[in-house]
C-alpha cells in the first residue's frame, strides 16, 4: 500500500438486513449438501463433515460502509453491487437451462469463494 493508493475488495454479500435470508444462504446450502451427499457414499467420515466449520459473514453494502468508516484510514470512493449468474446459459434475451453446464458453473464459483 502506498499513500494516496487505491484498494478494490470484491467479496460475497447480500442485499436484505436479514443475515439468514436465502441470499446470502444458498451457496452454503448447496456445499452443505454436496458434503453430507459424499458421507453417505463413504467418501467423507461423517465426524469430520460435523467437524467441519466455516465461519464466514455476508455483510450488507450498509455494514461494510459503517466499518470502514469506523476504522477511518481509508475513503471509499465507488461501490458497486452485482448479481452472480448462476447459469452459464443465461443471456439478455434468452434462457437455455442445461442442468450439467449449470451444476459445473456453480461448482466453480464455490471453489473459487470457498
Amino acid at each position: 500500500m502506498v499513500n494516496g493508493g487505491c484498494m478494490v475488495l470484491t467479496l460475497l454479500g447480500r442485499r436484505s438486513s436479514d443475515p439468514f435470508s436465502d441470499e446470502c444462504c444458498q451457496p452454503f446450502k448447496l456445499l452443505s449438501d454436496a458434503l453430507f451427499d459424499m458421507v453417505s457414499e463413504g467418501l467423507v467420515d461423517e465426524s469430520k463433515a460435523d467437524s467441519y466449520d466455516l465461519p464466514i459473514y455476508t455483510p450488507t453494502l450498509q455494514e461494510l460502509r459503517a466499518v470502514v468508516e469506523t476504522e477511518g484510514c481509508f475513503d471509499i470512493d465507488r461501490e458497486e453491487t452485482f448479481e452472480v449468474n448462476w447459469d452459464a446459459m443465461e443471456d439478455a434475451d434468452h434462457f437455455y437451462y442445461n442442468r450439467s453446464l449449470s451444476g459445473i458453473l456453480a461448482a466453480k464459483i464455490l471453489r473459487v469463494v470457498f
